[in-house]
């Protein structure tokens, strides 16, 4: 039985053409009508039943199973070939939050730097997009933030490396500048500014919007940075941020607020990999590294 077979087959059943699949593959139709044959002699059954009048086709029972059945051999064959292409990579990946990334890499790059002339950046600032490429195994390890100390995931691991608590962040000469604490009705009559939904501290601001209900008319969400920092420095809106955004900014005071929300920093992990032995090194150094600081 051919692979390619299987891949003419199921794209002839989505789309309901042996034209439109022929176009697709760029052969012949007689070519699609000869895999179709094939596999209904391999598996000795009617995959197919033909409606002349309409030109249109159904799939039979039978014809249904291999459907299924081939999607489920069709992606186990891409999965195997990236594997082998992964433990044959000399290629190292690592994943995390640009903003988080800005704050730590410093700190970890001193140490990793038998392998920085392999080392490939793999920037990610949605957290649910970071997750989704460590299971499907577009990297195996990943530093991110997050709104929770836990993550449900049995198949990737986790391990917390820091907590930063969230601050109100005002002009130096704001009205709130110097408060040596700021209460939620101190806050409300001012407008904010925030990151947008590409950002886990979007998740963080908006749980906290609500919690203390503010009013999220009076909030800007900007997905840079300069924005922030600016709309903020000039005084024409407050922030909630941690200092991973703001370090050492003269224009800028971060002030302590009532039940501040925590950003959780984690390295994440996919065990379930099947690594290339400097990938593996890798992150054995990585965790290490950070799990003993």
């Amino acid at each position: 039985m051919k692979i390619q077979d299987l891949i003419y087959y199921r794209y002839l059943a989505d789309c309901s053409s042996f034209t439109k699949t022929a176009e697709k593959f760029y052969v012949s139709q007689p070519s699609i009508s000869i895999a179709l044959k094939r596999l209904e002699e391999e598996f000795g059954t009617q995959l197919i039943t033909r409606d002349r009048s309409s030109r249109s086709f159904d799939l039979t029972a039978t014809g249904k199973i291999l459907y299924n059945r081939a999607g489920e051999i069709i992606n186990l064959l891409e999965t195997t070939r990236s594997d082998i292409d992964s433990l044959n990579s000399k290629t190292i990946e690592l994943g995390f939050d640009p903003l988080i990334g800005s704050f730590y890499l410093p700190k970890l790059v001193p140490n990793l730097s038998d392998f920085m002339s392999q080392l490939n950046l793999v920037e990610e600032s949605h957290l649910d997009k970071m997750i989704d490429l460590l299971r499907h195994h577009t990297i195996s390890i990943a530093i991110v933030g997050s709104d929770t100390s836990q993550f449900l995931d049995k198949s990737i691991h986790h391990y917390l490396i820091d907590e930063k608590q969230f601050k109100l962040c005002v002009a130096k000469d704001h009205p709130l500048a110097q408060q040596e604490q700021v209460s939620v009705e101190m806050m409300l009559e001012y407008s904010f500014v925030a990151f947008d939904h590409n950002y886990v501290q979007n998740n963080v601001f908006k749980q906290w919007a609500k919690n203390i209900s503010l009013d999220i008319s009076k909030v800007t969400f900007t997905k840079d940075i300069q924005t922030i920092r600016t709309f903020i420095s000039s005084g024409a809106t407050i922030g909630l941020m941690t200092d991973i955004v703001f370090q050492d900014d003269p224009n800028i005071v971060m002030i302590p607020i009532e039940k501040a929300p925590t950003l959780y920093i984690s390295l994440l992990m996919n065990k379930q990999d099947n690594l290339s032995e400097s990938q593996s090194e890798f992150n054995t150094v990585l965790y290490n590294q950070v799990t003993q600081q």
